[in-house]
């Protein structure tokens, strides 16, 4: 498995890896394309990423088992559905030999995109939200 370095595009990221693990990684790809629409498809912190002016999504595949890594407040939410599989801070893990549980991926990304846009919308009305300006009255 390639250890973390740079690669153009996430095109030549899959091509480095054995047939059977580019068909379980091109499932994942193909579930996140889905399901953000208008991602940014980039190469960040040497694993593929789908960025909407912040990263949303990174997977990834090592020597024992392919990571999702929609960050930890899904991943906290997803904990009791991940069942066995091992998760960490911001990472849920698949082992080598299962096949990739497309609907828990596909609710993930679901999840992680209901937070990015609820903390949007938060940020937006934070953003034009009128400040109010209380003047003092002079005495006299």
């Amino acid at each position: 498995m390639p250890k973390m370095r740079d690669v153009a595009n996430i095109d030549a990221f899959l091509k480095e890896f054995p047939t059977s693990i580019q068909a379980k990684l091109k499932k994942i790809r193909a579930i996140a394309r889905e399901e953000i629409p208008g991602a940014e498809e980039a190469i960040r912190y040497g694993i593929p990423t789908y960025r909407l002016k912040t990263n949303i999504f990174h997977f990834s595949a090592y020597n024992t088992h392919i990571a999702v890594y929609p960050g930890a407040a899904t991943v906290a939410a997803f904990k009791k559905k991940a069942g066995s599989r091992i998760t960490g801070k911001g990472t849920i893990q698949f082992r080598l030999d299962e096949d990739i549980p497309e609907k828990l991926v596909r609710e993930i990304i679901r999840h992680r995109m209901e937070e990015y846009h609820l903390k949007n919308s938060i940020l937006k009305k934070a953003s034009t939200s009128k400040k109010v300006v209380i003047k003092k009255k002079k005495s006299a």
